[in-house]
């Protein structure tokens, strides 16, 4: 239901048949680094601005929720304030299928030991799961935790895999992966300032011009 930078013109183009509570999430052209939440209601589309606020999303400063995924779902379970529940999501065409097997992980010695990390306290969210704390090697690091669900796993894999071609002092660095029986584990070198994307969103704001953000890319 996530269909990232598409414009409203586009978003109501796509939300056909018009059925009450068909709906999908886009990026909002009014208001970088927010999001829209798009519904179909009698023959019309609705866009409602999903909205950060202290490090939450909202639509009507209210209900507050970690991510957007979180968000649907309660919006799936009761209209709260929205036209309709949502009821049917319109699923992103061209949907890429990642194939991604952990032993080219394994063989080219990315793989990190379960007793050579330790697990502090959550210091954040992530698509896939809670981000922890750790210490590798003496070095606080980041650890993003996989949730138990085989399509993220893959998605998971695919992210780790493409961090492993990447490297620039401007990119947050892989250190490795951990697998084991219960959980898997992507850790990265820690960055003690927080999310950039966080920033511009927040704060950040009223400091950073479009220029900067421009030399940001």
């Amino acid at each position: 239901w996530f269909h990232g930078k598409i414009s409203r013109e586009t978003a109501e183009r796509l939300l056909r048949p018009r059925e009450d509570g068909l709906f999908l999430v886009r990026e909002s052209t009014n208001f970088p680094g927010d999001y829209t939440l798009c519904v179909c209601y009698q023959g019309r589309v609705q866009h409602y601005r999903v909205k950060y606020k202290n490090n939450q999303l909202t639509i009507d400063d209210e209900e507050f929720f970690e991510n957007l995924a979180l968000l649907v779902e309660h919006y799936e379970q009761d209209a709260d304030g929205l036209c309709t529940q949502l009821t049917k999501s319109l699923p992103k065409q061209g949907k890429q299928d990642f194939c991604v097997d952990p032993k080219a992980f394994i063989e080219a010695g990315w793989v990190i030991q379960t007793h050579e990390l330790e697990l502090r306290e959550c210091i954040g969210k992530g698509e896939f799961g809670d981000v922890l704390l750790g210490v590798y090697r003496g070095e606080r690091v980041a650890v993003k935790m996989l949730k138990d669900n085989s399509e993220a796993a893959q998605r998971f894999l695919a992210e780790a895999s493409l961090m492993t071609s990447l490297i620039h002092d401007n990119l947050v660095k892989l250190l490795g992966l951990v697998f084991n029986n219960q959980h898997m584990y992507l850790v990265t070198e820690y960055m003690s300032k927080g999310s950039l994307v966080d920033y511009l969103r927040s704060r950040g704001r009223l400091h950073v011009t479009k220029k900067d953000q421009i030399n940001f890319a």
